[in-house]
Order: structure tokens, then C-alpha cells, then sequence
């Protein structure tokens, strides 16, 4: 009997079904929030492609770039948290298992680097089938029957009903939304074709009953110009984490008190998913003509429209994610900007777009994280931004240059600063610059000595193999800056006794300082990038200088400091001619016809 029981006990165990597991985010009242109770809004793209039954060449492009790389670019350049995939029940049909596993295998790439993954049961019309119901069919619930088994334990996938539904099929459609037009919408029927159509409550109802209890279902609303217009709570679905989705495209609300029309009365009382939306500039559409003509006038309509659906609290994803859309391309991700007039249906070059404004509302920058600026990169001895000079120390900084923990640089068994720290690294003209450390506001390199005798060097960052944008710096023979210690101003020097210089270690008239600099050029022998210095020892090509005071220096040795990379080493007298008296006077370098920075102090006595 105990054998028995005990073997029931565990049949009983093994009927009890495993739980889904929960998204990474819920619903409190009309709002999603995380595990934290922080609120949590899905900021994101599209991606298209995957939904074509005869892919075009920009689909099959589109299909290829969907890596691990472009999804950490929109994860961690873009400051995105989702990507809205468009994948077609017809295709499925088509190639079952195959086409299931290719898209998983997507998918699992996108949650890798950190997003959640929109399925959008993409309508008809898009995916090329033979017949258009404009509306979900028999075929579209098998779908969701099957594909919401497949990914019922990943909390990390959000299933979007269908693409476009469109009411024009509905028996007596009018052309305004009616109850009976909603009504249709939520339980289905027989459309004026003849075709049935699947409700979306029918939908949502085959992807719970297939195991997927807990992820999130998008119910689309009509795909015309009144989109939510209409709809009561009468037609709303039952269940749980359902969003409401609009694709509010400028033809349809150009205003916020058209939105407020279209969509926003429900967002007190429902939360709410503009699954598309953006401007179409290469379609020759009412979308696209519907956009202000003026560049200026374009980019206050995006932000205006960006603005309406934060203050509401209202999930996007924008489309999409593709060159001549949101990206010029797909080897730099830059940005498409709206800083030149545009003909719609006409691909320009550059192409228009609004991904500069998206990248600037999500991160600030118009080339979003991890982005370098000239403005932003100078001498890590201190000093302004200005011009770089071969072998020189600089230091880039910006937001995610590199990882959140601050990582030094390595030096390889050969004696080298290497290219690469903290997944990080820096070219200048293609050639990889040595990193002394990297972190998430800081990245110092040395400037490669083959910049020497250009004008100007094209530099680009990568953080994670995530490009940053490209800038261009001015190359000077020289660009000197002395070191300092405990600030801007106080000169890092070692007296002759071997004490660090300062206000209470003065170094006294007519004896020996050994100062610090970075930015002296091109040396002979010639500088080796990222070689610690070693015999013979590099001397700078042009002349060096040191006033202290108003008074010339004497200077004893001036070339690389021995161990070190990129920093010359300048071993001077105090000049006799100053006045006894323990005070701070100032300091400058001159290397060939460059100064160092201004306000640097040197303690005598």
C-alpha cells in the first residue's frame, strides 16, 4: 500500500502543470511596470521581412541584419528595450517547422541582448498570400495556436493578434465605426466576401488555451483613419495583460486633439501600444504627403507626437529599423536626420529620416549612446578640446563609451598597450588606437603615430563591436599639455629631493624639476603606438621650451619617459632668476609652435 501511494503521489506531482513564467513587466491599473514597480514603457522598432512570401532585396537585407549585432545596436546605442518582428501565418503554412525555427532562433537573439520580442501575425496584403480578407481568417487562429506552444515559456514575447485588420470587409460598414463594427472586431463572423473572419477575442483565447497564460496579447485596432474610434468597453476583450495597439501614422492625427479622438480617451482606462507609426518618406503615400513639407516643421510634428505618447504613457515601436528609414545603412546604424527637403516616393541621398529625433528623445544624443563629438575628446592631461597630434594621450568622453564598471588598459607580454579593454576600442583611420581604460562616461587612448603628417584623422568607437558614430579630428604637429595633480592647475612634478612638488614641498630656485607631458608628436627614432619607452628613447621632432614665470626654463632632457606610453618627460631648471619666497607661478610648454594649456601652477620657494 505505501508502495502504491506513493507512486500515486507522484503521478499526481507530475499532473500539476509548470506555471508560465511571468514578463518582465505587468500591469498596475492602465500602466506596465517592472519587477521593481518602476514604470516601464516598450520603446522600440520594426523589423520587417521575415513575413514575405517572395522576399524582396530589401527584405532578404532586412531578414540578414537581424544579428546579434544590429539587436545590441538597438539595445545599447538606440536605448530601445523591444523589436517588433512581422512574421506571416501564410509563410508558416508554407514551411512549418522550418520557418518556426528560423524565427526563434531571432528571437532568441533579440532577448539575448536585452529585448522583448513583438510577433505580429502580419496581414495578408503584406505577407503576399492569394486572397485578402483584410481581416483574420481560420488560418491566422491555427497560427496563433501553434506558435503560442512553441513560445509559451518565453516571458519575453509579446503576441500581436494581426497586422492591419481593416473593417471594409464587415457586412454594412459604413465607413464610421458602429457597435455592430466592433462587435465584429472582438467575435468574428462571416465577412461580405463570404470568407469567415476570426475575432480578436477568439485570438487572444487559442493563444491562452495553448499554454501561454501569461505573456502579453496586442489587439490592433481598425487599420484605418478613426482607428479606436467607438469602441466601448462592451467590445473590450476578456483576460488578463492584454495592450490595445494603434498605428498612429500622420494622415490619421496630425494634432493631439486628433489623437485624443483616434486613441487617447482610452488610456485612462487601458493600456495602450502604437505598434507602427513613423514617416514613410520612400512611398509616394497619404502618410508620407501628410508630413509638414518643412524640415524644421517635420521634426516639431515627430516630437510633438513622441511628447503626446510619454505624457500618456503609451508604448511605441517605430518603423523601422531599416536603411532610408530610421538608418542610412547597415555597417555604421547612423541615424537618419530631417536636415534636407525630401520628395516623397523619391529616394534621396542622403534618405530623410527621423532617427536622429528618436535617438535624441530616447538618449539625448542625436547619435545616441556611445557616440563621440570633436567637442568631447581632449588631452587626458587636461586642458580644452583642440587638435590631436600623433602619439598623443586623449580621452573621449560621452555616455556607454565603454562598460558600467571602469576597466584599465592591458599591457601584452611583448611590452605593448593593447588596442582592446573593456570590449572596447578606438581606430583612427582604420588603425586600432592602445586603450589605458575604458568605463561608461570615459575612454583614454593614445592617438596612433600614423596620423603623423595628415591634417585630419576620421575616428570611430566600439563598445560590444557597437559602432559609434564617425568624427573627424584636426591632426597638429604638436599639441602639448602638462599633467597636473589634484586638480586643474597644481603641475605634477617631482622635486630634486624626490618629493612630489606642492604648496607645502616647494621645489627651490636653481634646482631640478622633472615635469610630465603628453601631445609632443612624432619623435626620433620614430614613436612606436602603444610601446612602453624603452632605449633609445624617442625624441620630439621639434623644438622644446619651458617658461616658468616670465622666465626660460633650462631644460636638461626632453623625450619619452622611460616605461611609459605616450608622455614625454621634461627635466628642467628653476630658472635662477626668480625671487626667493614660497609661492605658485605659472608653467608653460612649447612644443614647436604649440603651447600648453593655460593656468597650470608649479610651487618654488
Amino acid at each position: 500500500m505505501l508502495l502504491a501511494g506513493a507512486a500515486l503521489q507522484l503521478c499526481f506531482a507530475h499532473s500539476v502543470p509548470t506555471p508560465a513564467p511571468a514578463p518582465p513587466f505587468h500591469l498596475e491599473g492602465t500602466g506596465l511596470f517592472d519587477a521593481n514597480h518602476r514604470q516601464f514603457v516598450l520603446f522600440g522598432v520594426q523589423m520587417q521581412g521575415l513575413d514575405a512570401m517572395l522576399p524582396t532585396e530589401a527584405d532578404t537585407r532586412s531578414v540578414a541584419a537581424m544579428t546579434p549585432l544590429s539587436f545590441r545596436v538597438i539595445r545599447q546605442r538606440w536605448n530601445m528595450n523591444c523589436v517588433r518582428l512581422l512574421v506571416s501565418p501564410w509563410v508558416w503554412q508554407r514551411d512549418k517547422q522550418d520557418y518556426l525555427d528560423k524565427v526563434a532562433q531571432i528571437a532568441e537573439r533579440a532577448n539575448a541582448e536585452g529585448l522583448i520580442v513583438v510577433l505580429v501575425a502580419s496581414d495578408s496584403a503584406r505577407a503576399g498570400a492569394p486572397f485578402d480578407t483584410g481581416l483574420p481568417g481560420p488560418e491566422v487562429a491555427e497560427f496563433w495556436s501553434a506558435w503560442a506552444a512553441y513560445f509559451k515559456d518565453n516571458p519575453r514575447i509579446v503576441f500581436d493578434l494581426y497586422g492591419r485588420p481593416s473593417p471594409q470587409a464587415i457586412p454594412g460598414y459604413s465607413g464610421t465605426h458602429r457597435a455592430s463594427d466592433w462587435d465584429f472586431w472582438r467575435n468574428g463572423g462571416t465577412a461580405s466576401n463570404g470568407r469567415t473572419a476570426i475575432g480578436m477575442q477568439a485570438l487572444a483565447d487559442r493563444i491562452r488555451e495553448a499554454g501561454a497564460t501569461q505573456q502579453f496579447i496586442s489587439a490592433p485596432a481598425f487599420h484605418d483613419p478613426s482607428e479606436f474610434r467607438g469602441l466601448t468597453p462592451s467590445a473590450y476583450l476578456q483576460g488578463t495583460n492584454i495592450l490595445y495597439e494603434m498605428h498612429p501614422y500622420f494622415d490619421r492625427a496630425l494634432t493631439d486633439a486628433q489623437r485624443d479622438t483616434n486613441f487617447g480617451f482610452l488610456a485612462a482606462s487601458l493600456p495602450l501600444y502604437a505598434g507602427e507609426w513613423g514617416t514613410p518618406f520612400e512611398e509616394d503615400s497619404a502618410s508620407c504627403r501628410s508630413v509638414p513639407a518643412d524640415p524644421v516643421k517635420a521634426g516639431d510634428a515627430v516630437s510633438q507626437l513622441l511628447v503626446y505618447l510619454a505624457i500618456k504613457n503609451i508604448s511605441w515601436t517605430a518603423v523601422s529599423f531599416a536603411p532610408g528609414s530610421l538608418i542610412s545603412d547597415y555597417d555604421s546604424y547612423a541615424a537618419t536626420t530631417l536636415d534636407h527637403p525630401w520628395t516623397c516616393g523619391q529616394i534621396g541621398d542622403p534618405q530623410p529620416g527621423i532617427g536622429g529625433i528618436i535617438l535624441l528623445f530616447l538618449t539625448g544624443d542625436p547619435a545616441g549612446f556611445g557616440s563621440i563629438a570633436p567637442e568631447f575628446v581632449a588631452s587626458a592631461a587636461g586642458g580644452p578640446p583642440g587638435p590631436v597630434a600623433p602619439g598623443e594621450v586623449v580621452t573621449f568622453y560621452g555616455q556607454l563609451v565603454g562598460p558600467l564598471q571602469d576597466t584599465p588598459g592591458v599591457i601584452d607580454e611583448t611590452g605593448q598597450l593593447m588596442t582592446v579593454a573593456g570590449e572596447t576600442r578606438v581606430l583612427f583611420d582604420g588603425v586600432p588606437a592602445p586603450v589605458f581604460a575604458t568605463g561608461y562616461y570615459q575612454l583614454t587612448v593614445q592617438v596612433p603615430f600614423e596620423v603623423a603628417g595628415k591634417q585630419a584623422t576620421t575616428v570611430q568607437a566600439f563598445y560590444k563591436d557597437v559602432p559609434s558614430n564617425k568624427i573627424s579630428l584636426t591632426v597638429a604637429e604638436a599639441a602639448p599639455t602638462l599633467f597636473t595633480v589634484n586638480g586643474p592647475t597644481d603641475i605634477l612634478a617631482v622635486n630634486q629631493d624626490g618629493s612630489g612638488n606642492s604648496a607645502s614641498s616647494p621645489a627651490a630656485v636653481g634646482s631640478l624639476v622633472t615635469l610630465y607631458a603628453t601631445g609632443y608628436g612624432q619623435t626620433t627614432p620614430g614613436g612606436v603606438t602603444g610601446r612602453l619607452a624603452s632605449d633609445p628613447l624617442g625624441r620630439p621632432n621639434v623644438a622644446v621650451s619651458l617658461k616658468i614665470s616670465s622666465f626660460d626654463a633650462p631644460i636638461l632632457y626632453a623625450g619619452e619617459a622611460p616605461g611609459l606610453v605616450g608622455v614625454m618627460q621634461i627635466n628642467a631648471r628653476i630658472p635662477a632668476g626668480l625671487s626667493a619666497g614660497s609661492r605658485s607661478v605659472s608653467a608653460e610648454l612649447t612644443v614647436g609652435a604649440s603651447k600648453s594649456q593655460s593656468g597650470v601652477r608649479i610651487w618654488i620657494r
